[in-house]
Order: C-alpha cells, then structure tokens, then sequence
C-alpha cells in the first residue's frame, strides 16, 4: 500500500462520496419535514383532528416546511448562509493553500495538506446539516425544558461554523483581509 494512494483515495472520496451522501441525506430529511409539515396542515385544518393534536401549532408547521425548504435546497442554503456571513461565495479549499507561506515548498505535503482541507470542508456541510435539525428540534419543541434557546443558538453557530469551514478561503478574507 503506497501513501500517494491512500492520500489520493482520501481526497477522492472527501470530494466526490461523501458530498453526494451528505447531500442526499440532506434532500432525504427534507422530504421527510415537508410531508410532515403538510401532514400537520391537514390534521390542524380539522379534517383529520384527533386528541393527541396538542402540540401542533401553525408556526411549527410554518417552521418545519421552512427548514424542510432549506434542506431540500442545502447546497444553496450553505452558500446562501456564506455569503451573509463572510460576504463571498463558497470558494475551492485549496484557495486557502494561499494563506500559507510555505506552501510552494512543500513538495508531496502539498496534497496532504489539500486532502486535509477538502475533509475540514465535509466537516462543514456536516455541521451545517447538524445546525438546520438543531432548529426543527428547538421548533418542534424536542428539547427539555428551557433548552429550545440552546437550540436555536447552537444550530445558529453550527451554521455560521459550518460555512466557514465549508467556506475556509472566504471565512479567511473576512476575518484577517
């Protein structure tokens, strides 16, 4: 087993299995909160009311398809998400290889360094997925007493997290210029 493969084999899959997988989870989940939302709709509208409808509110449904929404168009949430942060579009990560001075002499670290970046950044389209299910929790009141808030704030700074690490070049200029 030669190292030049297993580093290659690692970026392969960083930029090609896992995004596909995470964004296929992300449509999938999606679905799941639209059909659920659309479900809550009609048991709310009365026609399909039943005793254990207590929890159920027209802003938790407004708030599940809206999530559900986001979900189903993830790619576009996390550059959305990018660009309001850090006011640039999602960039390469080897773009980021230019905040390094020695990088030009690096040698065969160089892709080593580029396969570490491309898994910081499928850390980031992880985390921000963790952040959008944190706030269907907080809204679909999963959380224990009181701790709702903490879900908003921690899905929020999953987020803004998440792009960043989707976005490391962006998050770099807006941070240190």
């Amino acid at each position: 087993m030669d190292g030049n493969s297993v580093v290659s084999g690692l970026g392969a899959l960083a930029r090609n299995l896992v995004p596909f997988i995470v964004g296929a989870l992300a449509v999938l989940m999606g679905l799941a909160l639209m059909f659920s939302a659309a479900r809550a709709m009609y048991r709310l509208n009365g026609r399909g009311a039943d005793p254990g409808i207590g929890t159920l509110s027209w802003g938790r449904v407004a708030g599940q398809a809206f999530i559900g929404a986001m979900l189903l168009q993830y790619a576009r949430t996390m550059q959305d998400v990018s660009m309001l942060a850090f006011g640039s579009p999602i960039q390469d990560a080897s773009a980021v290889m230019a905040y390094f001075p020695a990088a030009q002499g690096m040698g065969r670290w160089t892709e080593v360094m580029n396969v570490a970046l491309l898994w910081v950044v499928t850390l980031g389209w992880i985390f921000g997925l963790r952040g959008l299910l944190q706030w269907n929790k907080a809204i679909s009141g999963g959380g224990s007493a009181g701790q709702n808030g903490d879900l908003m704030w921690g899905g929020f700074w999953h987020l803004i997290g998440g792009a960043a690490m989707v976005n490391l070049a962006g998050a770099l200029r807006a941070l240190f210029g």
